[in-house]
């Protein structure tokens, strides 16, 4: 008779299975990461899911069937995730299991997704352009966040020890969790209202990307981005970047550079006072010479242009131009008489030289008239002689003439003469001109 607490391997999975089932008679929600993906051929796809806590990590091994979901599990491999799905134990092996019906990323890498997509949101509605300027040299500064926290401590100090001049306000606000982001928008909106500060730091130590996750609110972004006042963040250390660090208009690695980046170092001013000093002293001695030498020159021209010495000198040049003047003159007019005289004597003796000119062209004239009379008269008679002679040959050759002693001349109706039998034979229709007048003739066609 067999034992009550002996099992055979079968029945004991299949009795750990009925626990299993009958325990999580429901859908479960396990978080953890994927390790070990695949695939067979069946189109099942295995994985194993991880935990993280400790050194000795426990797995539980997962399946989904095909057909279920789209999912692609090697998607997710590495990731942390939440699956979705029925616990039971496989009874060949006596291991336990899930049968999984859903998975979607969890943690870091959720949340990593979920900022992207407001990032990319955010840029496309150009949230991270317009950068505003910083005044160089603030009178009062505005801090945003924990007012007791080590950001804040050290922002003060490093604002302190470089700028002492500016005035700091702390707006405190909670910089983690639920409530952070619209604490910080609320003041935010406060410093715009209150228009007391130059510049707006919002500022906060490093963390975890859950504790960063207020700074990457949108809501937040939007106020920081309609801010009057120029925003400089200085969020975690060096590798932590979040949306509200591309919305401002500058974004500092921590909240000490953010310190330093907004404010002047005293000793660097002072050195730069300093060399202005000096600048100033060497370019107003450099002025003053410059001044003192244009003074000197200025005194020279005076002395140059003195009236009493000008007058001097006008008066001496004066007496040599009337001098000269005079000199001039008389020699003008010498010069004038001299030509005169000579010109005159040209005159008489021009006109000497003309009269007798014209006394011989006169007779040359006369000659010449003379001359030309005769033969014009010779060559009128030459010529009426020649044009009575060609009328006569002319008048002997017209055809008129001819006409009037019987012949004719024949045409075509185009006017033109018909000189040869054979041109007469190719006309049908031809005029013959006669003394009285002209007279159309048609051959008469003989039939052949």
């Amino acid at each position: 008779m067999k034992n009550m607490n002996t099992f055979t391997v079968d029945e004991l999975n299949e009795v750990l299975k009925g626990l299993v089932e009958h325990e999580f008679n429901h859908p479960i929600m396990v978080i953890g990461e994927v390790i070990d993906a695949s695939d067979s051929i069946n189109g099942i796809q295995y994985f194993q899911l991880r935990g993280n806590k400790g050194f000795k990590k426990s797995n539980i091994s997962c399946l989904m069937f095909g057909g279920i979901s789209d999912k692609i599990i090697k998607e997710y491999e590495s990731h942390e995730v939440m699956v979705t799905g029925k616990a039971t134990v496989y009874s060949v092996t006596g291991r336990c299991q899930i049968q999984v019906t859903d998975i979607i990323e969890y943690g870091e890498g959720h949340l990593k997704k979920e900022i992207e997509k407001i990032r990319l949101k955010l840029e496309k509605q150009g949230l991270f352009l317009n950068k505003r300027k910083f005044p160089q040299y603030p009178g009062s500064i505005g801090i945003i966040s924990s007012s007791d926290s080590d950001a804040v401590h050290d922002v003060c100090s490093r604002l302190k020890q470089r700028f002492p001049i500016s005035d700091l306000i702390i707006y405190h606000s909670r910089v983690q969790g639920e409530y952070a982001a619209n604490n910080i928008i609320q003041q935010i909106k406060r410093c715009n209202k209150d228009s007391q500060i130059d510049i707006l730091m919002i500022v906060r130590g490093g963390g975890s990307l859950e504790d960063l996750m207020a700074f990457n609110d949108e809501n937040l972004a939007r106020a920081m981005y309609e801010s009057r006042i120029p925003i400089i963040t200085g969020i975690g250390h060096q590798p932590d970047i979040t949306i509200a660090d591309y919305v401002a208009d500058y974004s500092a690695e921590t909240p000490t550079a953010a310190a330093e980046y907004i404010s002047v170092d005293q000793n660097e001013l002072m050195q730069r006072l300093h060399t202005y000093d000096e600048q100033i002293k060497s370019s107003t001695q450099l002025s003053l010479s410059k001044q003192n030498e244009n003074l000197m020159t200025k005194i020279i021209e005076i002395e140059r242009y003195n009236p009493k010495r000008i007058i001097d000198t006008l008066i001496i040049k004066n007496d040599e131009f009337v001098k000269d003047f005079k000199k001039y003159i008389k020699n003008k007019i010498d010069l004038y008489i001299s030509t005169k005289n000579l010109h005159l004597s040209r005159l008489v003796q021009s006109k000497k030289v003309i009269e007798s000119t014209m006394k011989e062209k006169k007779r040359n004239y006369k000659d010449i008239h003379n001359r030309l009379s005769i033969s014009m008269e010779r060559n009128y008679q030459e010529k009426l002689t020649y044009l009575k002679n060609t009328y006569t040959s002319l008048m002997t050759y017209n055809p008129k003439e001819m006409l009037k002693k019987g012949y004719s001349i024949l045409r075509r109706n185009d006017g033109k003469v018909l000189k040869s039998k054979l041109e007469l034979e190719k006309v049908q229709i031809f005029n013959a001109e006669l003394q009285d007048g002209r007279i159309n003739i048609e051959k008469i066609k003989t039939k052949k």
